[in-house]
């Protein structure tokens, strides 16, 4: 799937597909459905600040692999950010 061009219902199916769920959630808009999923997979959130060139990025360190890591700059939707990260903490496993 390329992330870039997902639209937020395909990652929300795709989220979802992975969860072993099968009622959908709107994820991507929902802060009560994700952050839950967030800290439980323990996702590292950092806000984009002008100060920092505006980029923000959630990332799950994994120990002894390569971190996974997704950027979104100030105006993006921060929580679409962290689907994609959750999707691919996911197919990692």
């Amino acid at each position: 799937m390329n992330y870039d061009t997902a639209t937020n219902d395909d990652l929300n199916w795709e989220l979802t597909k992975y969860l072993g769920k099968e009622n959908y959630k709107d994820y991507c808009t929902d802060w009560n459905a994700t952050m839950p999923l967030a800290v439980d997979h323990g996702l590292d959130i950092e806000l984009p600040t002008e100060i920092l060139g505006g980029i923000g990025q959630i990332t799950k360190y994994i120990a002894g692999d390569t971190d996974i890591m997704v950027e979104f700059v100030i105006g993006d939707n921060p929580l679409r950010a962290i689907v994609i990260c959750l999707i691919k903490v996911l197919e990692n496993k």
